[in-house]
């Protein structure tokens, strides 16, 4: 499993235990450094900062300058409801053809409601985030060869969590901004994360 750690973070490449770690960009807020890790890109939605046209010139640049390194783009997604979600998937799927696509399982998502994409992304409420639906769907999601990633993982318990759910990655925030980041990820996370 990797942590991917978002990009605001000061330069940690090279300063972690190998094979553990990526990137999280943040399209409203994209990087100016070259990536040479895996990386994800989140659609910005969770902060209220988002922005279509901005999203759409970062996705645009993904996409005039491919790299081997994406592993996905969170489409745009509302914070808690499936039902929304999904319909903004549709909106949005085609504006970002060609992209390896990340669909946000929300609270209230249940199989059915499921589009095909190599990525889906555990985001929502809390309760439904640790709650035995998120797990479960990411369990099937698994068990057809699709990838998860789980959000707003700021502690080793929920590492714990998403790795028994079957996540590849998982990011956080608050982790990031850790005075003591290095010291915590390596005794903390690494252990976890190589397990």
């Amino acid at each position: 499993m990797k942590y991917l750690i978002p990009d605001a973070t000061k330069n940690f490449e090279g300063k972690l235990t190998e094979g553990t770690y990526g990137h999280f960009i943040n399209a409203m807020s994209p990087h100016k450094k070259s990536i040479t890790l895996g990386f994800g890109v989140d659609n910005g939605c969770f902060s209220k900062a988002f922005s279509p046209e901005r999203f759409i010139k970062y996705t645009a640049k993904l996409l005039n300058t491919p790299s081997s390194n994406l592993l996905f783009v969170v489409v745009p997604d509302k914070v808690g409801d499936a039902v929304e979600t999904t319909s903004l998937f549709h909106t949005w799927k085609d504006k970002l053809k060609g992209l390896p696509l990340a669909y946000v399982l929300q609270d209230g998502i249940d199989k059915d409601m499921l589009p095909d994409v190599e990525w889906y992304f555990i985001g929502g409420s809390t309760e439904f985030k640790l709650g035995s639906v998120a797990r479960d769907i990411t369990k099937y999601l698994v068990s057809i060869g699709k990838s998860v990633h789980m959000g707003r993982v700021n502690s080793p318990k929920r590492v714990r969590i998403a790795k028994e759910f079957g996540c590849v990655t998982v990011d956080g925030t608050r982790v990031a901004h850790d005075k003591n980041f290095y010291q915590n990820f390596e005794n903390h996370f690494v252990p976890i994360l190589k397990d």
